[in-house]
């Protein structure tokens, strides 16, 4: 990787970051280490488009641990997730002046194991639809 491209590595980790402290930083997860560990998975999460949680890790075994540490903690609960996401969303639209469109993909395609890798890539270069 240039130095080119680790700079701009290092911005989108800045951006999504922020992102996610903005998003979850009023998280009642029962301890403020939690919140932190889920502003960081967010943050790494959004900065890897297209990758899968594990893979968000960049290989870190430490970040891999805090994940599954994290992923497996009972006392979290997902509904203070959602309600800190919502409200931030709240005061995001209350900021904004005007119509608001909010734009979604719904669309699903599954294809038979035998005509995957036949069929190309379809999306992020995998295969027939493989997260490879």
């Amino acid at each position: 990787m240039n130095e080119n491209d680790q700079s701009q590595q290092l911005i989108v980790q800045s951006v999504s970051l922020n992102w996610a402290e903005q998003l979850f930083a009023e998280a009642d997860l029962g301890d403020s280490r939690r919140t932190r560990r889920l502003i960081q998975i967010a943050g790494s999460v959004v900065s890897s488009p297209g990758q899968s949680l594990l893979s968000s890790c960049d290989g870190k075994p430490a970040m891999k641990e805090g994940l599954y540490r994290w992923l497996e903690n009972d006392a979290i609960d997902y509904r203070a997730i959602v309600d800190a996401g919502s409200a931030a969303s709240k005061h995001w639209l209350q900021m904004v002046e005007g119509d608001i469109v909010a734009a979604s993909d719904t669309s699903n395609i599954e294809v038979p194991h035998s005509l995957r890798h036949a069929l190309g890539p379809l999306r992020h270069r995998c295969p027939g639809g493989l997260l490879e």
